[in-house]
């Protein structure tokens, strides 16, 4: 296992492992481009994913959130062709993640961050009774990744920055509800306005307010005062 501490785009066809540094929980892929899958620029790529809040894999995505990026690294398992892919794939879901290990997978959910115990495939197969049960208790009370976090303490909940329509600020709101609640636009306006705004920066309105996630250093966000447009309300 050879960790990355590089983001090269070399072409490397293989296996891959995103390990949280804190929990041990380990997320393993396949890829016939490593280094584009986990450190490229398009949208589906993992840390891209991750860093926009918009990862497929909730689970990972609510770690992310909670521990950061740095609790997280990054390693090669193995070098293969593109062939062998999925079987190699699930030689180490079956090797470091006891996937498929009687009765009820235990193990694996409680270690893994894949959300299925057969690698390419999204859903999993039916669990006994059992499985069910102990899957439910891995999630109970301070065992579940938003226990304690919800509301403005969410860490899915993105800051928000209100603007008037002539483009100066008024306030910053913890979450999309709560600005709703108080400013009486409807979430929809405002989360259309905000996800509208993250590559234009302020030019859409919502509810006579323009919105705008809060920059981060993962997501910068351009403030451009004076290129600001203004749009029919939403």
């Amino acid at each position: 296992m050879i960790k990355i501490t590089y983001q090269k785009r070399t072409k490397l066809s293989g296996i891959y492992c995103i390990k949280n540094d804190v929990s041990g929980k380990l997320y393993i892929g396949s890829s016939k481009h490593i280094m584009s899958r986990l450190f490229g620029g398009s949208s589906t790529s993992h840390i891209k994913a991750l860093s926009l809040s918009n990862h497929i894999n909730y689970h990972l995505q609510g770690s992310w959130n909670i521990h950061g990026k740095d609790s997280f690294s990054y390693y090669i398992l193995e070098l293969c062709d593109s062939d062998e892919l999925l079987f190699k794939e699930k030689y180490y879901f079956d090797t470091l993640l006891k996937a498929n290990e009687l009765p009820d997978n235990k193990y694996f959910y409680e270690h893994s961050y894949n959300l299925c115990p057969e690698p390419g495939k999204a859903a999993g197969k039916k669990h006994s009774p059992k499985g069910i049960k102990n899957i439910s208790n891995s999630k109970i009370g301070e065992k579940n990744p938003m226990y304690g976090r919800t509301g403005d303490n969410s860490p899915y909940s993105l800051k928000l920055l209100q603007y008037g329509l002539d483009g100066v600020f008024i306030k910053e709101w913890n979450s999309t509800r709560t600005a709703s609640e108080q400013t009486e636009v409807t979430m929809a306006a405002i989360t259309n306005s905000a996800q509208r705004n993250k590559k234009k920066g302020i030019k859409y309105t919502g509810g006579g307010y323009c919105w705008i996630y809060k920059e981060t250093d993962e997501i910068k966000q351009k403030l451009e005062i004076n290129e600001f447009k203004r749009a029919k309300k939403i």
